[in-house]
């Protein structure tokens, strides 16, 4: 037995030397102190490493290095051995196990006692093997069949059922093969009394360990400085010294620490002992304690509860809490709290300016209609639902413009629908381009963004579930739902969809209300004043409606945004990495609540107000648009480790099949250039779309050059018109009136430098132009006009002019969209409890501590218009912490327009100790802006002791001030903010209309009877 072991045992022939001596004939049998000793050694070095080892049990299941037992029995006993292939793919020991017969399995058929020798080896083994592939061989040949035959003894049967439990494969080997086992089968003594021998007396083989050895992590230890020198302590029973060790927030003593069986070890206070772990083995330990086999990825407090029983090292709590947090498993699988995007209610100032569009499923009726196509008018709030029997693009496309635009006179500007195949198709692309319709896609899997159209879709579900005695005749129902739903007041407008398009209340039948005979319009007006009136009604309807939109969408993102906690500082922000959720990975499998459904890890590059455009570490592919509330920022100490879901998150719709181009001779070319020869062809000068873009131009809107009089006042027409005016006059070598008689008399002088601007301007008006300028890299030919070759200026124009629009695309910043904030004085207190008014939110603002406040509840604004405050009791720190906030808002792609309160009388002597600080602001903020981000309108000069204000008085502080300064001072301050920022593009303030609808139920103008004041004389010249 230890011969066949003896290629893993150091000196073994050295060391059996005085054993195999009594082997010899003609050497007298003397077991002396010699041979005990070598004996001794050969136990000890075939039942501790590397001989004897550990399972692998990992390897063991995956089949990769099965378990091996060799089994045995002789008329003695029963001998087994539990074995492994090792690293070094040799059969290594991994348990010994014997036993010694008794009176009655000692008259066992040698068979049985073979078959005995297995059920043995199986039980003692089973802890090991259980489900587990395990190789059983035996040098019994008949033993292979004998489990699998039905003509067996009960006792035999009794065996073959108990081993169904295992994954058991028989094999036969010769004797030679099976010295181990033999030699097992052969070493027990007789069992005198004849009883079961305790067959748990072997057992610590398998956990043998060499005793005193000194172990791997013990080792590691000692390379400390203040482990070893408590190692030290330990061995030379120094109880008293106290060590601190790194990572300790108070010292160690040394009669807290033990070395038994060669590791460093530590009591508790209860008493029992745990292992000291080394650094290298630290992460390890907790890998295995978390994410082993037998572990379950639990938090790092039931971890550390778990492993504070068995380990200890310094700084455990904080190692254990940082590694659970870096769990990749853990981050995707367990709830965290969602990333909730802002309200981004659509903005709409006139009908059919946007109608969304969507698709709903109901079943199949009896007239073979399964699906409703339900549009609404984001406006007014007009809706139409048509049923359809399916939902191929050719018959949503008919219900759409047949339907909705054709029969019922509603041509939109823009529709907005999701990516479904029966939207995003070649039949809609080609019809919206015709129709010159815009086609605004959702983002993927966002149905919140046509929220609209998916509430107006839930409403006629629930009127046709209160309405429909029949489920399969829901469409005969239909019709009369959406009446109902057009002639009812809408909550966001106050009114009835029908009311707010045509102006007057709808009629209907009644069996119970009488209706009047006469109807008012018809008594003493003519067609002129019914017409007068309803145009009256409308206009004042539509201002309302837009008024009454602003506060309600107002209202609704306040309340969404305060119900879903939304939380602007934990939205990704450029630079972040983040996992992106793919809804439809659950729906794709069997077991949707064991899948994951994120993947990673990705970069954001390019954030807006509710989504992030993001891109794949890594790897150079196209970046995706993805809400908020679809990502997960990984936190900084996460690596970028890549996971992925089985199916890819990629744009819903039917994929565009590849379009044959048919090579003609007026084809647009990259490589060779434009071929333009037709006066018909765009991209010639002589071109005129046929909407008449450049006839709507006029010369003086041709950046660069100044047009005199009337000239400026005429239409571009066409290029080449422009090309010939903007040669002659700007032209610097010649006086006006040269210009004039030259351009008069239809002189042609061309200069190059002329022509990009006009190509400028050509690529802002007109469609057509801007298709051929993006698409053409030269002019490879243009027909000669009047004689003038004009293909090599054309060209170079061209190039230039692609040129710095790249350039400028280059440096183009990122704009934050969003409503326009308005701090103004005390005066526009009237507007603020009006709320929205034409996309401008005005408040109150006395102190710049309240100034500070609502710049934190207008960070999701794209603009702020500031009018600084009079506040004598400023302090610096509340002044940089604005200059901070606005920083931030700068960095985002916002814009900020200031201005200063307007002086008047009351507010003079403050004004003047104030105005510096304002420009101090001023200064600081323009420091933190980019290009056309920071619009300063306001500010003051001191001359021969006199300050001379540019806006405050008298253009901002006009009609009234003092007692009397309301709401038209306070929108006459915006309006002269928004003249003198006209760079900034801020919105018109809507105005109160002319005429009111009075008590009296007619349209008439309001009664002014209060007259304001006379201003007095007020000089803006302050000493």
């Amino acid at each position: 037995m230890a011969s066949f072991y003896r290629k893993f045992c150091l000196n073994f022939s050295k060391t059996a030397a005085p054993l195999f001596k009594l082997t010899s004939a003609r050497v007298e049998w003397q077991w002396e102190a010699p041979q005990e000793e070598a004996f001794a050694k050969l136990k000890t070095m075939i039942s501790s490493a590397p001989v004897l080892t550990q399972p692998n049990i990992e390897e063991a299941r995956s089949g990769k290095r099965p378990f091996v037992i060799f089994t045995d029995a002789s008329t003695a006993g029963i001998g087994a051995v539990l074995s492994q292939e090792g690293e070094d793919k040799q059969l290594h020991p991994i348990f010994f196990a014997s036993k010694s017969l008794t009176k009655a399995e000692r008259r066992y058929h040698i068979t049985d006692l073979e078959a005995l020798g297995v059920m043995f080896a199986v039980k003692r083994f089973h802890m090991f093997i259980y489900g587990i592939p395990t190789v059983l061989k035996t040098d019994h040949q008949p033993l292979t069949a004998l489990f699998r035959r039905n003509n067996v003894s009960a006792r035999v049967l009794r065996w073959s059922l108990e081993l169904q439990r295992y994954n058991l494969e028989i094999q036969y080997v010769k004797g030679k093969a099976n010295s181990v086992a033999d030699a097992l089968s052969r070493g027990p003594v007789d069992n005198q009394d004849g009883k079961e021998e305790n067959e748990t007396m072997h057992d610590v083989v398998v956990c043998a360990t060499q005793v005193g050895a000194i172990s791997k992590w013990l080792k590691e230890l000692q390379q400390d400085k203040g482990w070893k020198k408590i190692i030290e302590a330990v061995r030379n029973n120094e109880k008293n010294q106290v060590v601190k060790v790194q990572g300790t927030t108070d010292p160690l003593r040394a009669a807290d620490f033990i070395i038994d069986e060669g590791e460093l070890k530590m009591y508790r206070n209860d008493g029992s002992l745990v292992y000291i772990v080394p650094d290298s083995a630290r992460y390890e330990v907790f890998k295995e304690a978390h994410a082993g086999t037998l572990a379950g990825h639990f938090s790092a407090h039931k971890v550390l509860n778990k492993l504070k029983k068995e380990v200890y090292w310094p700084d455990m709590v904080k190692d254990v809490h940082k590694w659970t947090k870096q769990c990749q498993t853990c981050f995707v699988s367990n709830p965290q709290k969602a990333i909730v995007p802002p309200l981004k209610p659509i903005l709409t100032v006139r009908p059919y300016e946007i109608i969304g569009v969507d698709l709903l499923e109901l079943g199949r009726t009896t007239s073979g209609n399964r699906y409703v196509v339900s549009i609404i008018d984001h406006f007014s709030k007009f809706a139409a639902a048509y049923p359809v029997p399916d939902k191929s693009a050719e018959t949503v496309a008919k219900a759409i413009f047949l339907r909705w635009i054709a029969d019922g006179c509603r041509w939109p500007k823009a529709i907005l629908s999701d990516r479904g195949a029966e939207f995003e198709n070649k039949v809609m692309e080609e019809i919206e381009k015709i129709a010159k319709i815009e086609h605004i896609f959702t983002k993927g899997y966002n149905p919140r963004e046509n929220g609209i159209t998916e509430r107006l879709n839930g409403t006629i579900v629930a009127m046709l579930r209160r309405t429909t005695t029949i489920p399969t005749e829901w469409d005969l129902r239909l019709p009369f739902c959406m009446l109902s739903y057009n002639m009812t007041p809408h909550s966001s407008t106050g009114e009835s969809p029908f009311f707010v398009l045509h102006g007057i209340d709808p009629t209907f039948p009644s069996s119970v209300i009488p209706n009047a005979k006469i109807s008012w319009y018809s008594m003493d007006k003519t067609m002129g004043d019914y017409k007068t009136a309803i145009m009256q009604g409308i206009l004042e309807t539509h201002e309302r409606i837009r008024e009454h939109n602003d506060r309600i969408r107002q209202r609704m993102k306040n309340m969404y945004d305060k119900e879903h906690k939304v939380d602007i500082s934990k939205h990704p922000v450029i630079g972040d990495r983040v996992y992106v959720k793919n809804p439809a990975e659950k729906s794709k499998t069997a077991h949707p609540k064991l899948t994951n459904e994120w993947c990673g890890t990705f970069r954001v590059i390019q954030v807006s107000e509710n989504s992030a455009t993001v891109t794949r570490i890594g790897e150079n592919s196209e970046p995706m648009q993805i809400p908020f509330d679809q990502l997960r920022t990984l936190p900084k100490t996460f690596p970028d480790e890549r996971i992925d879901t089985m199916t890819s998150r990629g744009k819903r719709g039917r994929k565009k099949a590849k379009e044959d181009v048919k090579v003609q001779k007026l084809t647009s070319s990259f490589s060779r250039g434009a071929v333009i020869t037709s006066e018909t062809q765009p991209g010639h000068l002589l071109f005129q779309c046929l909407d008449g873009c450049l006839m709507q131009a006029k010369l003086s809107d041709i950046a660069g050059v100044e047009f005199p009089g009337a000239f400026a006042n005429e239409p571009v027409g066409t290029v080449w018109k422009a090309w010939i005016a903007s040669s002659i006059f700007g032209r610097h070598d010649i006086d006006l009136p040269k210009k004039i008689k030259l351009f008069r008399r239809g002189n042609t002088c061309l200069d190059e430098t002329a022509l990009k601007p006009i190509l400028k301007l050509a690529y802002n008006r007109c469609t057509a132009w801007t298709e051929f300028l993006c698409s053409t890299e030269c002019i490879s030919e243009h027909k000669d006009i009047d004689k003038f070759s004009v293909q090599q200026m054309y060209d170079d124009a061209l190039r230039n002019f692609k040129d710095e629009l790249a350039k400028e695309n280059q440096n183009t910043p990122t704009v934050k969209e969003g409503p326009v904030g308005f701090a103004a004085p005390e005066c526009a207190a009237v507007l603020e409890r009006d709320g929205m008014k034409g996309g401008v939110q005005t408040a109150v603002v006395k102190t710049f501590k309240d100034l500070r406040e609502k710049l934190n509840e207008w960070r999701s604004f794209g603009t702020w218009v500031v009018t600084w405050p009079i506040d004598e009791k400023w302090s610096e720190e509340k002044i940089k912490e604005i200059c901070a906030a606005m920083a931030e808002h700068l960095k985002e792609g916002g814009r900020i327009v200031t201005a200063w309160t307007p002086c008047v009388q009351s507010n003079a002597e403050a004004w003047k100790r104030l105005h510096g600080v304002w420009k101090t602001t001023d200064e600081m903020i323009k420091n933190s802006a980019s290009e056309k981000q920071f619009f300063p309108t306001s500010g003051a000069v001191t001359i021969k002791g006199k300050m001379y204000a540019e806006i405050g008085s008298p253009e901002a502080s006009l009609q009234f001030y003092g007692k009397y300064a309301g709401v038209g001072n306070a929108r006459y301050l915006y309006e002269t903010i928004r003249q003198a920022a006209k760079e900034a593009q801020l919105p018109t303030m809507y105005a109160p209309p002319r005429t009111t609808a009075n008590r009296r139920g007619g349209m008439w103008k309001e009664d002014h009877e209060a007259t304001p004041p006379k201003r007095p004389q007020f000089d803006p010249r302050m000493d």
